[in-house]
């Protein structure tokens, strides 16, 4: 969904256990809420840091 700072996540079902099984492979250990939240963070910086160094 657009915001006016780029986009915004939205889930489309409630429930994460949902989603079992429909993504390939297999994780070594799951990961946390957080570290997801900072790697979706440090991705979208990096991607909007070469947005702006591209004129």
């Amino acid at each position: 969904m657009p915001v006016a700072d780029g986009f915004m996540i939205v889930p489309l079902c409630e429930e994460a256990a949902s989603l079992k099984g429909r993504f390939a492979g297999r994780v070594a250990r799951p990961i946390s809420l957080a570290a997801m939240e900072q790697a979706i963070a440090a991705e979208a910086a990096e991607s909007h840091a070469s947005d702006q160094a591209t004129p």
